[in-house]
């Protein structure tokens, strides 16, 4: 027999069907000889496990960048902060059963442009000491990866920032399969002159954020 609980809002289904080798993604689990498994203690004859499939993907997007740089002007047409981004990556796999996305940047720098500023960086990767840097490469400033499976059934719709999301949902719950987020230890020094810059650079006149506000 093979049990499946779905979750369904409010409620849980269990549903209890035969077991089909072929269109299952558990298979009987191989065990070594002389290694004692949990099926054991519990007086099971045999256990399962799940298999993945490796399934080709049907799209990829890949996007490497040697490097992209941003700067802030105001009003007075002077520029306030400058970021710098190097070695920019992003990476996504489609394929029939998950969904894949990788972001990578190797460095980030923001400089603060004014002319009589304390900190002329306000945001950079902690150095790294010489016994370190020697020994091991220096990883990416920032990393994040995330897998989610596609799991075919019931059809949600939901409301998207520009449109109408449609996701389909078997078991009634997202699949995050792997999700990993790597940041370096950063070093932010900021002066009061500049934190004043980056306020007047929200005074936009005609934004949204600066509607209704009454003094």
């Amino acid at each position: 027999m093979s049990l499946d609980v779905r979750a369904d809002r409010h409620k849980q289904i269990l549903r209890i069907t035969h077991y089909v080798p072929e269109h299952s993604l558990y298979k009987p689990k191989h065990r070594t000889t002389g290694s004692l498994s949990r099926s054991d203690t519990l007086g099971s004859a045999e256990a399962f496990e799940a298999v993945s499939e490796d399934a080709a993907p049907t799209l990829k997007v890949e996007v490497d960048l040697a490097g992209i740089g941003i700067s802030l002007i105001n009003r007075k047409m002077i520029e306030v902060v400058y970021a710098s981004l190097e070695s920019l990556r992003f990476e996504y796999n489609n394929t029939p059963v998950s969904q894949a996305a990788t972001l990578c940047c190797g460095s980030l720098q923001i400089d603060n442009q004014l002319h009589d500023a304390l900190y002329p960086v306000l945001l950079q990767p902690s150095p790294v000491s010489k016994e370190v840097s020697g020994t091991a490469a220096v990883p990416p400033t920032i990393q994040a990866s995330v897998v989610w499976l596609k799991d075919q059934g019931r059809r949600h719709t939901r409301p998207g920032v520009f449109f109408f999301l449609t996701v389909l949902i078997e078991h009634g719950v997202l699949f995050v399969k792997y999700c990993s987020i790597l940041l370096q230890a950063l070093t932010i020094e900021a002066d009061e002159d500049f934190l004043f810059a980056i306020y007047d650079l929200t005074q936009v006149k005609g934004a949204s954020w600066e509607e209704g506000v009454e003094e």
